[in-house]
């Protein structure tokens, strides 16, 4: 039986500065390839979407910090 994994990332620039960059990676593991796809991502669907939720929320809470200081310099 064969796993395979899946993963999608970027890496965008934050601010002005030119050495400020944020990656976002999610990756899904584990898929056995003698089993049907799409049940097996039925079941992490909802928990892809909180992390990625949880994710978005914590790196624009990151991203206004490095800009509020950008700011004030």
């Amino acid at each position: 039986m064969a796993k395979i994994s899946q993963s999608l990332s970027f890496t965008f620039r934050v601010g002005q500065a030119s050495n400020q960059y944020c990656k976002v990676n999610l990756e899904v593991s584990e898929i056995d390839t003698e089993l049907p796809l799409d049940a097996q991502l039925e079941k992490v669907n909802n928990t892809l979407d909180v992390i990625w939720q949880h994710m978005r929320d914590r790196i624009d809470t990151q991203i206004e910090e490095v800009l509020k200081e950008q700011e004030s310099d």
